[in-house]
This record gives C-alpha cells, sequence and structure tokens, in this order.
C-alpha cells in the first residue's frame, strides 16, 4: 500500500516538472518572423525616412514622442503625457524618465531638444518646409547647435513647444518617423549624420545584423517596458527574388494585385483606400539644353507613353492625386502629337523580376507591362533606351536618368499637410513646379487640391499611372496577431504585432 501512494506521488511530482519544463521551454523559444520586401534599407538617418523601404525597417528602430501605429489611441513612446492649451499652439510633454538608449545612455529632454534642433537647422540650411518645424517660433533664428530655440523650453523632465499658429495635428506629426529622437553622438554640429549604417537605438528594437545579404532587427536587451507577452523577438528581412524563397516568409510586403500567393494560405492587411501613386518624372526638365524643358514635347511624349502603356496592358490614370480625394478628378489626352527630336532614352530599372506562381506565370505583373509599355514607347519614337542603375547620390539621378518610375503615399481623408511637403520639403519627393503657380496656390490657407493636379497636369512633368493600396500578406499557418496594429498608416511597427 505504501508503495501504492509513493508511486502515486513520484507520478504527480513527474507530472508537475513536465509541465513545467514544456511551460519553460515554450515561453523562453525565440519568437521569430521572417518579412520579405523589394529593397533593402541604406540608411539609418531619420531624414531619409520618406523611403518606404526606410518606413518598414527603421520605425521600430527609433522611438517617437508618441506612436499612432496602435490601433484606436495615441500611444505614449519617449513621451509619457501630453496637454495642450486651448488654442492649440502650445504642447507641453511630460517624458518617461526610464527611457535609455541602446548602449544605456538615459534620453532626456535635452537630447531631445538636441534631435528637434537638428532637424530645424538642417531645414533652415536648405530651406525645406514641411508644414510643420518652420511654425516653431524662432525657427528661422537658429543657425548652429549651440543657439536658442525659442520654440522649445525645457521644464524639469518636460518639453514645451511653442507654434506661431494653432498645430491641432501636433501628436500626429511627432508620430512620424522623421521626427524620432536620436543620440546626439550620431550627427555632427551642422547636423550631417555620420555614418548611415551605424545606429544607436532609441525603440524597442536594434539592427542586430546588416550586410549585404542580410538585415535583422532584435528586441534589446535593455528594451523600453512594454507590457505585450506577444512580441516579437527578432525580424529577419527576406530579399529574395526567387518566388520559392519568398514564400518561405510569413509576411510579404505588397500590394493587393498579386499573382504570387494563394490567397487559401494568405490574407491581405490592408486599409481599402488608394491612397499610394505610381508615377514617371521627366528628370530633365529644368535644363535649357535638354528637348525635355519644352512642356509641349513633354506633353507629346506623355501622349505617346499612355497609348503604348495601353498597348501593353494597362490603361493609366490620368491624375496625379488619388480620386477618392474629394474634388479630384482626371484629365484627358490631345490627341495631337508633336515632331519630337530622336534621342536616347535612360532610365532606372523599374521592371523587377515578375513573382508569379506556377498557375499565373502567363498574367503579366505591372512591372513587366511597365516594361513592356517603355519599349514599345521608345520603339515608336524610333530611339535608343538604356537601363541604368540608382546612383550613390540623390542629386546624380538628374545627370543619369530622363525619365523615372517613382512612387509615394497621401493621406486621403486630410491630404493638405502631405501635399505642402510634396512640394516645400527638400527631404520629399520634391515635386516640381517649373512656372511657380503651384507655390503661388499652396500659399492659400485652403488651397484647392484639384487646382494643384491641374498645373502638375498642365506643366507635364509628372506622368501619372495609378493608384493603390499599400499593404502587406501575412501567412496564415504563421499565427501572426495584428489586433493591435493601426492598419490604416504605412509600415509596419512591428511592437504591434505579436505572435502566438
Amino acid at each position: 500500500m505504501w508503495n501504492s501512494k509513493r508511486t502515486i506521488i513520484y507520478f504527480i511530482l513527474i507530472s508537475f516538472i513536465s509541465i513545467g519544463v514544456f511551460y519553460m521551454s515554450n515561453n523562453s523559444r525565440e519568437k521569430k518572423i521572417i518579412v520579405w520586401m523589394r529593397f533593402k534599407p541604406e540608411s539609418t538617418d531619420p531624414l531619409d525616412y520618406d523611403l518606404n523601404v526606410h518606413h518598414v525597417t527603421m520605425r521600430s528602430v527609433y522611438a517617437s514622442l508618441v506612436s499612432l501605429y496602435e490601433n484606436g489611441k495615441v500611444t505614449p513612446q519617449i513621451a509619457q503625457s501630453w496637454e495642450s492649451n486651448s488654442e492649440k499652439d502650445i504642447w507641453k510633454l511630460t517624458l518617461n524618465n526610464d527611457l535609455t538608449f541602446a548602449n544605456g545612455d538615459k534620453i532626456t529632454p535635452q537630447i531631445v531638444l538636441k534631435t528637434f534642433k537638428r532637424l530645424v537647422l538642417v531645414k533652415n540650411k536648405s530651406d525645406s518646409k514641411s508644414g510643420f518645424l518652420e511654425y516653431l517660433k524662432g525657427f528661422h533664428k537658429l543657425k548652429s547647435m549651440n543657439d536658442n530655440l525659442e520654440g522649445i523650453e525645457i521644464t524639469e523632465n518636460k518639453l514645451v513647444f511653442s507654434f506661431i499658429k494653432p498645430m491641432p495635428n501636433f501628436l500626429e506629426k511627432v508620430s512620424f518617423g522623421f521626427y524620432s529622437i536620436v543620440h546626439p553622438s550620431q550627427f555632427d554640429d551642422d547636423g550631417k549624420w555620420l555614418n548611415k549604417k551605424n545606429t544607436i537605438s532609441s525603440g524597442l528594437y536594434e539592427i542586430s545584423k546588416w550586410d549585404n545579404e542580410h538585415f535583422e532587427l532584435k528586441l534589446r536587451k535593455n528594451q523600453p517596458k512594454v507590457n505585450y507577452d506577444k512580441k516579437i523577438d527578432t525580424i529577419e528581412f527576406n530579399f529574395s527574388t526567387d518566388p520559392d524563397q519568398v514564400l518561405r516568409s510569413d509576411i510579404i510586403l505588397r500590394e493587393r494585385l498579386n499573382y504570387l500567393v494563394d490567397e487559401d494560405e494568405w490574407h491581405y492587411a490592408s486599409t481599402l483606400e488608394d491612397s499610394n501613386i505610381v508615377y514617371v518624372k521627366i528628370m530633365k526638365w529644368n535644363n535649357p539644353d535638354s528637348i525635355y524643358s519644352s512642356s509641349t514635347i513633354r506633353k507629346s511624349l506623355r501622349n505617346l507613353f499612355y497609348k503604348n502603356l495601353k498597348k501593353a496592358g494597362y490603361e493609366a490614370t490620368k491624375s496625379f492625386f488619388p480620386l477618392s480625394i474629394k474634388g479630384v478628378s482626371e484629365f484627358k489626352d490631345s490627341e495631337l502629337y508633336n515632331q519630337i527630336p530622336k534621342v536616347s532614352l535612360i532610365t532606372m530599372p523599374p521592371f523587377f523580376k515578375p513573382l508569379k506562381s506556377a498557375k499565373n506565370k502567363e498574367k503579366l505583373d505591372l512591372g513587366e507591362i511597365y516594361k513592356l509599355g517603355f519599349e514599345k514607347f521608345c520603339g515608336e519614337l524610333s530611339v535608343q533606351f538604356a537601363y541604368k542603375d540608382y546612383p550613390e547620390k540623390f542629386e546624380d539621378e538628374e545627370k543619369i536618368f530622363d525619365l523615372q518610375y517613382l512612387g509615394t503615399g497621401i493621406d486621403i481623408a486630410d491630404p493638405y499637410d502631405d501635399i505642402k511637403f510634396m512640394f516645400l520639403s527638400k527631404h520629399g519627393i520634391q515635386l516640381p513646379d517649373s512656372n511657380g503657380n503651384i507655390l503661388k496656390l499652396l500659399e492659400k490657407r485652403e488651397f484647392n487640391v484639384q487646382e494643384i493636379n491641374k498645373e502638375l497636369w498642365d506643366q507635364a512633368i509628372i506622368w501619372p499611372i495609378r493608384h493603390y493600396s499599400q499593404g502587406f500578406w501575412i501567412k496564415k499557418s504563421s499565427k501572426i496577431d495584428i489586433t493591435k496594429l493601426n492598419l490604416s498608416l504605412n509600415p509596419i511597427d512591428f511592437q504591434f504585432l505579436g505572435l502566438d
């Protein structure tokens, strides 16, 4: 009888031990996901954040004062609380005293102030405007990092932002990655970023691997406290152009139109708004010695381009701004084609290796259609063409390319600040204005979006192609939880993804 009891006790003990071992093993296993992207990151400087690849890769490396990437709320990050006066031109933020950079240095109000002084300094030197910081009191007076910035004051662990006009969307503005808080050792006294492959994380993740083939993020060992037991430990990025390798990923960053995935196995996560824009830009329009300086020739070329794009299988939407913006509508092409001098055409390679499943191999994806349309266009002009890679320096693109395929995005519900940023900021897409008419329209307190749309159309430097919804595909078997993530914003902030 005693032996029987002892056996039962041993059995219970062993069961508890087994359950404990299983529980610890299950909770100690690394939670890892693989994310596929077309491009590799090139810079850790938040001033380069406007490129989508940096949205995705750096959004979780840097923390901003607050975040809008959590579904349905403004989430504290560097700031733990905030308040404003009734006019919304003064905002007071209380910082979290417990936060540090990845190297252990505390994130102090003085460091936050240096981050914003750096942005103001760089913007002043380049005469760049974004519809936000230039309204800080004393913005134009800041000429060096040693100067006082009247619009930001420090009081103990608080920062007070003072503007010359109401700023009701202040929290939305400072949540953008452009205004991420960075370590002051990463830029010099002129605001120049010292090493674009180096960073000291202020956010939840840090870069753990970065070479020609790999890019990886890991949770910081001294991470900020985040009360989320589903948080992911490691994010490995996959840049392969092999369809089989792409499908090894847990997340694929692609739009809704996708010939690669099986929708029985993958789920598309995004808003339904077509807020992203694909367009062609004529690069040598401002060179008086170039044929592209003539708006008549640009319009004739645009007509031929659209005609051949349609032959290739896609009819362009002839409006730069998405048609879902109130008051925006398409324009019509003229059927007249003027005599065009024969020149060679050089563009960057926008025609990436198609990513298609076996059952969709006969279908042309958009990259193939753009390529075919461009080459038909060159054939009708009887001109030679060439594809060249991107230069190392952004400013060299105008020297190399005749035209480029480019893309951007816009807030459909409130596009006005985005439009100003597109034209006035030296750190955005820098849309052209050949005659100054657009800049005059932007001076109006409430400008008409369609008027600006028409000016872009008439100048014919920008040739709109299409609008689409930018999102990502999730492998259903990966058990990724997106319930906390705000899907109306691009990109992903990985701290609001979970893994069961």
